[in-house]
């Protein structure tokens, strides 16, 4: 996790802090980072709207990107989409939290039955996942703003357009790492569905019964218990379901 952490923080959507405890990391939440967060998608934010503001006042021959009563609607509604998706993720962050301390204590539940193998492979492929996507982010953001400006060369507006439009690129990075974020959850949850299978795949015998005395179902209460090698308890809430059944 640590890897989507730092990124996190860093285009403001995981505002935490975290302590390393030997293979384990301890977060909470961060007031610093918070602000931090809020402040980050509100200037750009202002940013953006002043940036296309200009660009309107701005008479046919000399806008950059509203040119045309058609070309003024679409990259309106473009820019407007972006804004309305970034400050919706900044303004529900302690939202989101909660429900991401609820994933991680169920997943920490999880290992305690199942114990997480390979972390580092796994590590390395969520540094190379990320390095991937936002190596693909940069070279297509710097085609588009080096086409934009090749374009504005004959009119001088190099230097406004990026003035202007260099603030929504930033929230744009900020969108796609909500995705990448979103993707991490996915990749963590899954990761232990298929340790799970994994495990279960290669119990026999006594081995499936020792497996089996850690869980345990209570019916009708939407609780699924385990309890751990030391003799340590914990449930898991699973509202809804009357019965569990791995294939």
């Amino acid at each position: 996790m640590q890897p989507i952490i730092v990124v996190s923080r860093l285009f403001g959507l995981f505002p935490v802090e975290y302590v390393k405890n030997g293979v384990q990391y301890k977060l909470k939440w961060s007031t610093g980072f918070a602000i931090y967060s809020y402040l980050l998608s509100l200037v750009l934010t202002v940013a953006t709207l002043l940036g296309v503001a200009n660009d309107l006042e701005e008479d046919e021959e000399h806008s950059i990107r509203m040119k045309t009563r058609k070309g003024r609607i679409v990259t309106c509604c473009d820019i407007i989409i972006v804004i309305v998706i970034v400050a919706f993720a900044s303004l529900s962050l302690p939202f989101k939290l909660k429900k991401f301390w609820k994933l991680l204590k169920y997943l920490n539940s999880v290992d305690a039955i199942v114990p997480m193998r390979s972390c580092r492979v796994l590590r390395k492929s969520s540094i190379y996942v990320i390095s991937s996507i936002f190596g693909t982010l940069a070279v297509v953001i710097t085609f588009d703003m080096t086409s934009w400006a090749y374009t504005t060369r004959d009119t001088d507006n190099t230097g406004t357009f990026f003035k202007n439009y260099t603030s929504f690129y930033l929230l744009y990075c900020i969108l796609i790492m909500q995705e990448v974020f979103f993707w991490h959850a996915v990749f963590f949850i899954k990761v232990r569905i298929a340790q799970l299978n994994r495990t279960l795949a290669g119990m026999e015998g006594e081995g499936a019964d020792k497996f089996l005395k850690k869980v345990f179902i209570m019916p009708y209460s939407g609780k699924v218990c385990w309890r751990g090698d030391s003799g340590r308890t914990g449930n898991l809430e699973v509202y809804g379901m009357e019965k569990l059944s791995i294939s």
